[in-house]
């Protein structure tokens, strides 16, 4: 059985992108374009893993991954945040609010290895394509 993942992102083009990247490598994908759309399918279709992008209007990454993890129902969801905020500091304030780490678009391929790593079961920091 393929392993689903919930990729949250406001750009469609980057969605369409990462998706058919993911389906190629055998994923199944789930996506969502706001919040609303992120909370509800996390717990309705139950991910195995989920793609945050960090910078969307309304409700940012940060704040969606606290509410993730702050729900008896979605804390136990691997969140990796896929964003082009490459900020000073990013990667510790990703790991505190919950997230496993942070991949920077475009860095597709990192991010398919951080996905295959998650779900072999490495630990967080020796995860290749967090940075």
């Amino acid at each position: 059985m393929n392993k689903k993942i919930l990729f949250v992102d406001d750009e469609q083009a980057i969605l369409k992108i990462i998706k058919s990247r993911l389906v190629a490598n055998h994923y199944e994908v789930i996506e969502a374009f706001e919040w609303r759309a992120a909370l509800e399918k996390a717990k309705t279709e139950k991910p195995d893993l989920i793609l945050l992008d960090i910078l969307m209007p309304e409700m940012d990454g940060h704040e969606i991954c606290k509410k993730l993890k702050a729900d008896a129902e979605t804390k136990h969801i691997p969140v990796i945040m896929f964003s082009a905020d490459v900020r000073i500091g990013i990667q510790s304030k990703c790991t505190e609010e919950g997230a496993l780490g942070v991949v920077f678009k475009p860095e597709v391929r990192k991010l398919l290895d951080a996905i295959k790593d998650v779900f072999a079961g490495k630990n967080p920091d020796d995860i290749e394509g967090f940075d």
